[in-house]
């Protein structure tokens, strides 16, 4: 079994790790199901496995994105946000999931746009050009989380590698009002703030960088081996990584 999912929530003094059912494949035994053993050509099941997950936590004042991406009434008003990450089991397509699980109004997602990092790093500014991909939702470019939920993209049609890396950026048009929004703020890359559309540059010259994920909460590929499962953890703030060198 391959580790494929942290998550880690704060409840007091002990973090508690999950991983929602919705991400994770549920299976009988193959012989119940009609399916041989080898049944990744069989197009009427599909092993969608969570590669990459944080907890959606509410975002902590101190933890609010930094001037001037904090206005006095919405965060993120007409703001790119560049945010990188590192999988672990690859696969022959991926999706990505928002949370607006927090948020008190709804979250409008204007554009999305997902891409190899430039030097295959996770915390950099800049993106691979010729991989910059449009992600849509049911075969939008735009989308609109309501209070209280989430929503996962239509699949990415090209390969994710074992540990791969990615970078996602999305653009607020109208940023999101009020000042509760769903985070992570122990994220352990960089993330960049850059005013403007700017989900299709190249590069982030100018971002302010911050090391916060915001609205980004999951992960999920079609994994290439149908023996591939996701797992949960439960521990204190080592398990989400406390302690470990940004960027790395």
């Amino acid at each position: 079994m391959r580790l494929t999912s942290v998550l880690c929530l704060l409840v007091g003094n002990l973090s508690v790790g999950f991983t929602s059912a919705a991400t994770l494949p549920t299976r009988s035994n193959d012989a119940d199901n009609g399916l041989a053993k080898g049944h990744s050509k069989d197009q009427s099941w599909t092993n969608w496995v969570s590669t990459w997950s944080t907890m959606p936590q509410l975002t902590e004042p101190a933890n609010l994105p930094p001037a001037p991406f904090n206005g006095s009434s919405a965060v993120f008003v007409d703001t790119s946000i560049r945010q990188s990450l590192k999988v672990t089991a690859g696969g022959s397509s991926f999706r990505l999931r928002f949370s607006n699980v927090f948020g008190v109004n709804n979250l409008d997602l204007t554009a999305i746009s997902v891409a190899r990092p430039g030097n295959g790093s996770v915390g950099t500014t800049s993106v691979d050009g010729s991989t910059i991909t449009a992600v849509t939702f049911s075969g939008n470019s735009s989308f609109s989380i309501p209070n209280g939920a989430q929503v996962v993209s239509d699949p990415i049609n090209w390969p994710l590698s074992d540990d791969g890396t990615l970078s996602i950026t999305t653009y607020l048009a109208k940023g999101q009002s009020g000042f509760s929004i769903t985070s992570h703020p122990g994220s352990r890359t960089s993330t960049y703030l850059l005013s403007g559309n700017h989900v299709n540059d190249q590069d982030f010259t100018g971002g302010v960088r911050t090391d916060h994920w915001y609205f980004i909460s999951g992960v999920e590929v079609v994994a290439n081996d149908d023996n591939i499962d996701a797992i949960a953890l439960v521990g204190d703030s080592l398990t989400d990584g406390r302690g470990s060198t940004t960027n790395q």
